[in-house]
């Protein structure tokens, strides 16, 4: 919402990594580079340097959920309790 009311779409680069956030270019009209696993935040950090006018984010997927899944309390994406 924020991108669209300030109507910045051609100046912001997201960045999402392998895994849960990949498909993330598919919900956002901006321009999108997919970076390798947990590398995210140092592709975004190449990204500014090499742009520094523009608005460069990254999202980070679910991380907090492996914990609880590798614990088989929660299910995945859906945060069901087992």
């Amino acid at each position: 919402e924020v991108i669209e009311d300030m109507d910045i779409q051609s100046e912001v680069i997201g960045i999402a990594p392998v895994g849960c956030s990949v498909v993330m270019y598919n919900y956002f009209d901006i321009d999108m580079q997919e970076a390798a696993h947990g590398r995210a935040p140092a592709v975004a950090t190449g990204v500014k340097r090499l742009w520094p006018e523009k608005f460069v984010f990254t999202y980070q997927g679910m991380v907090i959920w492996l914990p609880l899944v590798q614990q088989k309390q929660f299910m995945p994406v859906t945060g069901e309790k087992i």
